[in-house]
């Protein structure tokens, strides 16, 4: 009992410094998330098609505007949505951040990705049965994405719930570097853990 409380602190602890960064996300719902992500996304798709082009200025001038729209908006609307989702399961939602990951992949911004290794210590089943609505070139780079947050989440948790979510993604990149399906093993959240729930490089 005092174990799973003193977890439980800590978790949300660790959460809310990471929530409280800097900048503050003026999407409230899920809904708005979401349009703030399909900006982002899309932002993005022209600054990386624009990498490479005979028009300099227009590579400089996107460059800028993805980079101020990522630190301004999308960022802390990551962490937003890291909020929400530590509350109350949202697959749209996920599924959406999971799509964020993979077009900002060309970013060095780790925002994202700690996102995804919070989510997973929190929650690894939600995270492998959303892994499992992408192509496998996908799913390689989400579970890159989450694997790197992870690495810096794994310190702010218990030596045992460590072992446990490190054994876990062990599985779920093992599967998704042989393409095979994601492993479902497990039962979704473990018992001692409540719903809780930073620039990677075309470089910009």
């Amino acid at each position: 009992m005092i174990k799973s409380l003193f977890l439980s602190v800590m978790l949300l602890t660790c959460l809310s410094a990471f929530s409280q960064d800097s900048k503050t996300c003026r999407a409230k719902k899920s809904s708005e998330i979401i349009k703030v992500f399909d900006k982002g996304m899309v932002l993005n798709d022209k600054f990386k098609k624009s990498v490479g082009g005979p028009d300099k200025d227009e590579y400089q001038r996107l460059r800028k505007e993805i980079e101020l729209y990522d630190e301004e908006v999308v960022m802390p609307c990551v962490r937003r949505a890291s909020q929400l989702m530590a509350k109350h399961a949202d697959t749209v939602l996920m599924h959406k951040l999971m799509e964020l990951a993979i077009s900002h992949e060309n970013s060095a911004d780790e925002t994202i990705s700690y996102a995804m290794g919070k989510l997973f210590a929190a929650n690894p089943a939600t995270v492998e049965r959303a892994l499992k609505e992408f192509p496998i070139n996908g799913r390689k780079l989400i579970a890159g994405s989450v694997q790197t947050g992870w690495i810096n989440v794994k310190t702010e948790l218990s030596p045992t719930l460590s072992k446990s979510r490190d054994e876990r993604l062990k599985r779920l990149l093992s599967s998704v570097n042989n393409a095979g399906s994601v492993p479902s093993s497990g039962a979704g959240k473990d018992s001692s853990l409540p719903n809780v729930s930073h620039k990677k490089s075309t470089p910009r």
